[in-house]
């Protein structure tokens, strides 16, 4: 969250343990436009799976570069 915080880019952090199904209905109900998905993979591979709430698309993005997967 740092590193996203730091490109500019507004994030927040779900706590609770659950399934991503939940995480995602969360983000709906939120008008979170994008989730984003950090797990082991992407940690040791410098990247994010970023989804779209809305269309359902899923991409995966350099850490270095999310700002400009934003347009910040």
């Amino acid at each position: 969250m740092q590193k996203l915080r730091s490109q500019g880019v507004s994030c927040e952090l779900f706590v609770e343990e659950s399934k991503l199904r939940k995480q995602f209905e969360y983000g709906q109900k939120n008008n979170i436009p994008y989730i984003a998905i950090i797990a082991e993979d992407e940690i040791n591979n410098n990247f994010v799976t970023i989804k779209n709430i809305e269309t359902g698309e899923q991409s995966q993005v350099n850490i270095e570069k999310i700002s400009a997967f934003f347009g910040l």
